[in-house]
């Protein structure tokens, strides 16, 4: 459940609880979440496992081509919500290692939380969130015309 979001771990934007534990419910997926137990798992393997996960919470087979599909959705609405789209590949696999890190606290482990999506500030720990743009300078001048900056959904997204 700690992928889905708990004190310490954000959820991915309107997927809930309930669907989560349906997505898990698949043999395959199960295996997949093992490895958050595997106290030495590595990073590339836990990003790999979550973004499995990811995939099939938002129903897609790949991470671009789900993105893709999502931002085609999106274009027939009215208005565009950025959050509505499935995290990057980057945001997810940071994500993916807050939760690995919850498990292991849980089950007694000691882990470094700034190997674990975490980084140290002035104000204590904060999430990384990723460490790339969301989307090429291009895209996002496409689908974004702010002027000011002012309480706009790009803005809100933390894009600048």
């Amino acid at each position: 459940m700690l992928y889905i979001g708990c004190d310490t771990t954000s959820a991915p934007f309107r997927q809930g609880k309930k669907k989560f534990m349906n997505v898990l419910n698949s043999t395959e997926l199960q295996k997949v979440v093992s490895i958050c137990h595997d106290e030495n798992a590595c990073p590339d393997d836990i990003d790999e496992a979550g973004q499995k996960v990811l995939i099939a919470l938002y129903g897609g087979k790949n991470s671009k081509e789900l993105r893709f599909k999502l931002f085609q959705k999106s274009l027939v609405k009215n208005h565009f919500n950025l959050a509505s789209l499935s995290p990057t590949t980057a945001v997810a696999c940071e994500h993916s290692l807050r939760a690995y890190l919850q498990v292991q606290l849980r089950s007694g482990f000691a882990k470094s939380p700034l190997d674990l999506g975490w980084k140290e500030t002035k104000h204590g720990l904060f999430p990384v969130t990723t460490h790339k743009k969301p989307a090429p300078l291009a895209f996002l001048s496409m689908i974004c015309k702010c002027s000011k900056g002012y309480n706009l959904s790009c803005t809100k997204s933390g894009i600048e």
